[in-house]
C-alpha cells in the first residue's frame, strides 16, 4: 500500500509516494482522459492542464493512443519530455496480437516523444475469454514480454472496467505487474466485485493497483449519497496504490492534489462512504457489462452537483 510523507519542498508540501512494482510514483495521477483527449479543446488549455499537474508534484501521467485519436498522446509529448526521469508514463493498446502491439507501441513512442514507457496496458479487457487471446503464442502478451526484455517498456499491464473476472484471468495467464480497475465506493456492493474481489488476489500476487473511475465521472455523486469528491480521492487512495483523475482544466488538478494531500480515507470513512454510495450502484459503474457497458453513460444525463 502506498507509504505516506510530508516534506517541505520550495515551501510546499509534496504529494505522497508509492511504488508499483519498484517503482516509484505519486499516489496521485493524471488521467489522459478529460480535456486532453478532446481535439477540439484549446491547446494552451491542455497543456496547462498537464503543467498544473507537473507543478502539484503529481509524477503518474496516463494515456492511450484511442484517447482523442493520439491527442493525449501528443498533449504529453509536448511536456512531459522535459521531466522524463522524473516521471512515470503509462499508455495502453487495444491490439489483441503481437505485430498490432508492437505497431501501437511505435506509434506511442513518437507521440510521446520518448524512447521508452514505464508501464503498458493490455487496454480495456472485457471477458476471461479476451484475457486468454491475448495470452496466446501470438498475443499482445508475447510483444510486451519482448519490449519489457529490451528496456522500452517497465511494467506490463492490464485494465479492465467490465468484468471482474477478465482481470482475474489475465492475472493467471499472463506476467501482469500491475492492474488498472475501478475503485469508488458504489463498487463493493457489486458481485463479482473490483475491490473486494480482484484487489485482494492482486496482493496475494504482488501485482500492484491502480484505481480508476474513482468519481465515475461525476455519477458517483448525489444528494442524498456521496457528495464530495474530496472524499471519493481519499477512498481510492486508501484502496489502490496509485489513482487516476481525468481533469478538464489546471483548477481541477489542483483541487484533486489538494484532496489527496489530506492521505487516505480511515475505516470509518470507508464505511460511511460505501453505505452512501450502495444507491448509486447504476451511475458509479455504469461502465460495467451488466448496466450495459461504457456506452450506457449516455442514459445518464448529466451528473448531479452540489
Amino acid at each position: 500500500m502506498p507509504w505516506y510523507v510530508k516534506m517541505a519542498e520550495n515551501g510546499r508540501q509534496s504529494l505522497a509516494k508509492t511504488k508499483l512494482r519498484g517503482i516509484e510514483t505519486t499516489v496521485l495521477g493524471l488521467g489522459g482522459q478529460g480535456v486532453l483527449e478532446d481535439g477540439e479543446a484549446d491547446r494552451d488549455v491542455q497543456l496547462a492542464t498537464v503543467q498544473a499537474a507537473v507543478d502539484a508534484g503529481i509524477t503518474h501521467f496516463d494515456t492511450s493512443p484511442v484517447y482523442g485519436d493520439g491527442n493525449s498522446e501528443e498533449v504529453y509529448g509536448e511536456i512531459l519530455p522535459a521531466h522524463r526521469d522524473g516521471v512515470t508514463i503509462a499508455t495502453k493498446t487495444e491490439a489483441r496480437d503481437r505485430d498490432g502491439a508492437l505497431a501501437d507501441i511505435e506509434g506511442s513512442l513518437k507521440r510521446l516523444r520518448t524512447d521508452r514507457v514505464d508501464v503498458w496496458f493490455m487496454h480495456h479487457l472485457e471477458s476471461p475469454k479476451e484475457a486468454e487471446k491475448c495470452a496466446r503464442k501470438n498475443g499482445v502478451a508475447k510483444a510486451m514480454a519482448e519490449m519489457k526484455a529490451v528496456g522500452v517498456v517497465k511494467l506490463i499491464g492490464a485494465s479492465c472496467h467490465e468484468d471482474p473476472m477478465a482481470v482475474l484471468r489475465i492475472m493467471e495467464v499472463a506476467p501482469i505487474d500491475v492492474i488498472l480497475i475501478p475503485v469508488n465506493p458504489a463498487d463493493p456492493h457489486m458481485r463479482p466485485s473490483f475491490v473486494r474481489d480482484v484487489i485482494p488476489e492482486a496482493r496475494k500476487a504482488g501485482v500492484s493497483v491502480i484505481g480508476m473511475k474513482i468519481m465515475a465521472q461525476g455519477h458517483l455523486f448525489s444528494s442524498d449519497g456521496v457528495k464530495d469528491p474530496v472524499m471519493a480521492v481519499r477512498y481510492a487512495l486508501a484502496r489502490a496504490d496509485c489513482s487516476l483523475v481525468a481533469c478538464r482544466n489546471p483548477e481541477q488538478v489542483r483541487q484533486n492534489s489538494s484532496a489527496a494531500a489530506r492521505g487516505p480515507a480511515d475505516p470509518v470513512e470507508l464505511d460511511v462512504l460505501e453505505d452512501a454510495a450502495k444507491g448509486r450502484l447504476r451511475e458509479a459503474c455504469f461502465f460495467r457489462k451488466e448496466f450495459g457497458g461504457y456506452s450506457s453513460q449516455e442514459e445518464l444525463g448529466e451528473p448531479w452537483k452540489s
